[in-house]
């Protein structure tokens, strides 16, 4: 796994010079450009480490989103040399982020899976403190570091614990198919929608987005929610009985969707913004999940296509736009939605921000558009209420979202004001 080198050299470097922020980012877009290669080619190795083994392997569900990990890793990193300040921590743990994201996906037991989840919470931590003298950053880095191991890690535990306890094996080969109690399926629930931030467990996510350097809000809305998908559908797959939970998965997937549409809608802080449509975003995605359990045949492969498509393409527009918003930020000191006339000041800034606009508010036919348009197709057409239901609020929210990033348009266009 040269992948695996490559960000160890770079955290190292991290470590020991931590003004080369060119080194490390460079290092990181290489190592990620890496993974996607590996990942095309396949990875299946297997390391003993203290007595204990940890197997790597890809398979079609891995494989998937290695390459967004890789994708989102590339581009964030090239957008690194330019903008991250060294400080404390942060550089060494800017490609132990990525990496731990990375090697999530390719553990084929549940015992690496937990140490690389908990690297992954711990380094991203670190790089949303990263202004640590400022006392929003404070607070936000204190309800994450709470949010992440109370609602996050500690039912993730129990339900590996249960697992262990069961079937005396962590790997994934022997568990498939294994019948586990419920409430182990319901606590893999919580544990994954908390670092989706799903409601009523979203409070975080909009705390922590506007604190931190805007790469890492890339990395974080890009990626990292992604990781929470890719557990919950890993249990899924793995064992039976999750129709128990699908009804749940939507109501609170619907809920969010209202949430954070809405919640967009009242924001004055671009990142904040931003943050609050990456929950609307995380609440598509878990409806379309919810809609996969929930429906058999032709739909259900609709239902599974639209939600890979939207993961990757909530990727691509969520790390442009929060790349942007860096480049307003780093060009006027602000981040308020007040400022006037970004257009004739920064050009390609606000064409590509234009851009972005369009695609998260599923304007076609752009890319957000296809697979808004797919979840549409999975819900209306399945005639369950509660899909159907869940449908109307997703195509009203996608109005909403508009209405929302209309007013970072504004800041585009030219006034009298002047940008300072």
């Amino acid at each position: 796994m040269l992948f695996a080198v490559l960000f160890t050299i770079a955290i190292i470097i991290g470590l020991l010079r931590r003004e080369q922020v060119k080194a490390v980012g460079l290092l990181s877009a290489l190592a990620s450009l890496t993974l996607i290669v590996e990942a095309f080619n396949g990875i299946n190795v297997t390391y003993s480490i203290f007595g204990l083994e940890f197997t790597f392997m890809t398979d079609t569900l891995s494989r998937f989103f290695c390459i967004l990990v890789g994708i989102s890793g590339f581009a964030v990193s090239i957008y690194t040399t330019e903008y991250m300040e060294p400080r404390h921590l942060n550089l060494a743990a800017y490609p132990a982020f990525i990496l731990s994201m990375a090697l999530i996906v390719i553990s084929r037991d549940f015992l690496g899976f937990i140490i690389f989840w908990e690297l992954m919470t711990i380094a991203s931590y670190i790089l949303i403190v990263t202004y640590y003298d400022s006392p929003e950053t404070k607070r936000a880095s204190l309800i994450y570091l709470v949010a992440m191991h109370a609602f996050n890690t500690a039912p993730l535990l129990l339900a590996i614990g249960a697992i262990y306890s069961n079937f005396e094996t962590l790997s994934f080969s022997a568990l498939q198919g294994a019948y586990v109690p419920t409430w182990v399926i319901w606590a893999f629930l919580i544990g994954f929608m908390s670092k989706a931030g799903i409601f009523p467990i979203h409070f975080w996510l909009p705390e922590a987005h506007p604190v931190a350097p805007s790469n890492v809000s890339a990395l974080l809305s890009g990626t990292m929610l992604k990781m929470a998908i890719y557990g919950m559908i890993r249990v899924i797959e793995l064992f039976p009985g999750s129709e128990a939970i699908a009804r749940t998965m939507v109501v609170l997937a619907v809920l969010t969707i209202a949430v954070g549409a809405i919640m967009a809608l009242v924001q004055k802080d671009i990142k904040r913004l931003m943050a609050y449509s990456s929950v609307d975003n995380m609440g598509y995605l878990f409806l379309a999940l919810g809609a996969y359990i929930m429906l058999d045949g032709t739909l259900k492969k609709i239902a599974f296509l639209a939600l890979l498509l939207h993961a990757f393409n909530h990727l691509v527009f969520k790390n442009l736009l929060f790349m942007l918003s860096g480049n307003v930020l780093h060009a006027t000191g602000r981040k308020d939605l007040e400022l006037r006339g970004l257009g004739k000041k920064m050009p390609f800034t606000a064409a590509m921000m234009v851009v972005g606009i369009l695609s998260v508010s599923g304007v076609p036919p752009l890319n957000g558009f296809i697979s808004k348009w797919l979840i549409y197709q999975a819900t209306f057409l399945s005639k369950d209420p509660l899909l159907v239901g869940g449908g109307v609020v997703s195509l009203f929210a996608s109005a909403l979202t508009l209405a929302a990033y209309i007013k970072i348009y504004r800041t585009l266009v030219p006034t009298t004001c002047e940008v300072v």
